[in-house]
């Protein structure tokens, strides 16, 4: 028997999960429904504004912190976490005093924010909170940058409090290059030319992804093949610890977004992750 109801706002409850789904049809479209998940995670994932959520579409699947600069242009929600969900963009991006000694001054200024994201040519972007603490605990990272003319930039630098030991990355748009190197060890890698250039007036897209877990140094950027090395101790000296990170887009460039994941278990998977979405 099937009993069709007319009332706006109803619940319609059914045996099984595979049975809501079947039932789950254009037909049986309605003003104020109310949808099932099997998981939270899996509830969140679909959590949109059409389903009167707060609208986490724009958060990718897997990410563990997510940030986007645009939609902070925008005044939309821009940061989020996997342990606390929606977060003021400068409780993760700010100013960090460690940065001072072995890089330079780290702040975040909502003035900075544009169409583009986030632009300045003055201080360099710190990772803090609990964005900073899960990075150097081991993760895999996401920095899409947006080139607006003239140079590259460090897509990411972490670094030790008394600014002795860092390693460091850079994006070479004269070269093509993008590179790794340590203040003090022999680390120095660098792939193919893969980093996008254009001229002023004129903008594109470039994306670095990279892989930091105890000794594990492995980056792609655009889509390229992975570079990888071990950090030993003179990259990173176990009695001068990193405790610091940042992001320097230096001039022309604007961060677009920052997401953090779980460190991958190998290089797979790496290099599709730095492709220009």
């Amino acid at each position: 028997m099937t009993i069709t109801a007319k009332n706006i706002g109803r619940i319609n409850v059914w045996p099984t999960y595979d049975a809501a789904r079947e039932a789950d049809t254009e037909e049986s479209e309605f003003i104020c429904g109310l949808t099932v998940y099997r998981t939270n995670a899996e509830a969140r994932a679909n959590l949109t504004s059409e389903g009167g959520g707060s609208g986490l579409d724009w958060v990718p699947e897997g990410a563990v912190i997510h940030i986007d600069l645009v939609r902070a242009f925008n005044s939309l929600d821009a940061a989020w976490t996997a342990a606390d969900g929606i977060v003021a963009v400068d409780t993760l991006l700010g100013g960090d005093p460690n940065t001072e000694s072995g890089w330079g001054t780290t702040s975040y200024d909502p003035e900075n924010l544009t169409v583009d994201g986030y632009v300045t040519n003055d201080n360099s972007l710190a990772l803090i909170g609990s964005l900073r603490t899960a990075l150097l605990a081991g993760g895999t990272i996401r920095v899409q940058e947006m080139l607006l003319g003239g140079g590259g930039g460090y897509p990411l630098i972490s670094m030790s409090s008394d600014g002795d030991d860092a390693v460091y990355f850079r994006l070479n748009t004269s070269t093509g290059l993008a590179t790794v190197e340590s203040y003090n060890g022999t680390l120095s890698l660098e792939t193919d030319p893969v980093v996008n250039s254009c001229d002023f007036g004129e903008t594109v897209a470039n994306v670095f992804a990279a892989t930091l877990a105890g000794d594990r140094c492995e980056f792609a950027v655009n889509g390229s093949d992975v570079e990888q090395a071990t950090l030993d101790s003179t990259d990173k000296p176990p009695g001068n610890p990193f405790v610091a990170v940042a992001v320097d887009p230096s001039q022309n460039n604007a961060v677009q977004s920052i997401t953090l994941y779980d460190a991958l278990p190998s290089t797979a998977g790496l290099s599709e992750l730095s492709e220009v979405a």
